[in-house]
């Protein structure tokens, strides 16, 4: 039996404005899996190795991320930008046009529809989890200045804690906390 716990192989993709860093496990259809956040592929380490029985398994560092360097400044990250760069890494990866499975998690999770919206042909199936879409949320102003806030409260030890902020808006608990919005 194979080993799956570590990749079976790395490589570097370079798009414009970056060098990707990717992960790559198993055989069958590729499915692309794409971190939220400051995450990097590692994040799905343990998932990738159940799921490498069926699947070739690809993960990857979002430019500017981990491994994932910028050629040049860091600057604003567009969300066309990065649904491009996995268009890109799928075409290296599966490039017979063969049917794509793509899970986006987070910010990823926007990447992925945007991804979805680009390139149907190349998609069979989007799994988006846990997409920070405010514009559909009851209030969506109130979403969007808790985004603009979570910068500046991010890094300040004064702060009570942007992600739980975030939560508190997101899940209507009224107040903010660091706890789990969802128990078991």
């Amino acid at each position: 039996m194979t080993d799956r716990t570590t990749p079976a192989r790395t490589g570097r993709l370079k798009v414009p404005g970056a060098t990707l860093y990717y992960e790559v496990r198993g055989e069958g259809p590729l499915l692309l899996m794409m971190p939220g956040g400051s995450a990097d592929a590692g994040i799905y380490d343990r998932m990738a190795t159940r799921l490498a029985d069926r699947w070739t398994v690809a993960a990857f560092d979002p430019r500017g991320y981990s491994r994932s360097v910028l050629d040049g400044e860091t600057g604003d990250q567009h969300v066309e930008v990065q649904s491009e760069d996995a268009h890109r890494l799928i075409e290296l990866l599966s490039p017979d046009g063969g049917p794509v499975a793509v899970f986006g998690s987070s910010s990823s999770a926007v990447v992925a529809l945007d991804l979805l919206s680009r390139h149907p042909e190349r998609l069979d199936r989007v799994i988006a989890h846990e997409p920070p879409m405010v514009e559909l949320l009851p209030d969506p102003e109130r979403g969007r200045k808790l985004f603009a806030a979570v910068p500046a409260t991010a890094g300040s030890s004064r702060s009570p804690g942007a992600s739980g902020r975030a939560r508190s808006a997101i899940y209507g608990c009224g107040r903010s906390s660091t706890a789990t919005p969802h128990a078991g």
